[in-house]
């Protein structure tokens, strides 16, 4: 599955006047990756933090975690992705 850090959604309002496109920007901050095969496996978690430097992903599985570079977080296996909003602009 290709996913990116950031990614732009248009979505269309139809009223009874007029159209409205509203583009939505979603930034990555989290996803679980799931390694193994459909009766068993194991589940691994990264996540982002911000800091007052700018932002660190870390990797998290069972007992372990460590900081990883977000070229490792896009090169996973994505099972479930999360994305928030972070700005919103209007045509």
């Amino acid at each position: 599955m290709n996913f990116e850090e950031h990614t732009l959604i248009d979505e269309k309002f139809i009223s009874k006047n007029s159209v409205t496109t509203e583009i939505y920007t979603y930034e990555l901050f989290a996803l679980i990756e799931h390694k193994g095969g459909l009766s068993s496996g194991h589940y691994i978690a990264y996540t982002k933090r911000e800091t007052m430097d700018g932002e660190d992903w870390y990797y998290f599985s069972d007992t372990k975690y460590m900081k990883v570079r977000i070229e490792k977080v896009l090169d996973a296996s994505a099972y479930i992705l999360f994305y928030k909003l972070i700005n919103e602009v209007k045509e």
